[in-house]
């Protein structure tokens, strides 16, 4: 009985590890692609760097008005949450783009909501 405890505490652990892995692996691959993408498709340093002004923006707006948010719904609750929004963030700069609908303060609101 005591082995059947310790077997599940063990998948629970290596489940969250390696959600926590591919959210890690992925966050970066977005941190390198996208500004990459907006150089490609602006051709623009200056565009370029306001993309990655936009992933540093939550940084700090995130960092101030997140205890309260933590306190109130738990972090699993919050974290839960912020990965939604960061997935369907990072999933509609694709889809917008590949609808001509997408421009570079769209891009900067997903951007920001990603990193948020």
């Amino acid at each position: 009985m005591n082995c059947l405890k310790h077997s599940s505490a063990w998948t629970k652990v290596s489940v969250l590890l390696t959600a926590n892995t591919l959210s890690m692996i992925s966050n970066s691959l977005s941190t390198i692609a996208i500004p990459w993408f907006v150089f490609e498709l602006t051709g623009s340093a200056i565009a370029t760097a306001g993309i990655v002004l936009a992933g540093q923006l939550p940084n700090l707006v995130v960092g101030l008005i997140s205890g309260p948010f933590i306190d109130r719904f738990s972090a699993r609750t919050v974290s839960l949450f912020s990965d939604a929004v960061n997935f369907l963030a990072i999933l509609l700069i694709p889809l917008l783009f590949s609808l001509n609908v997408l421009d570079m303060v769209m891009l900067g609101f997903l951007v920001f909501l990603s990193y948020s």
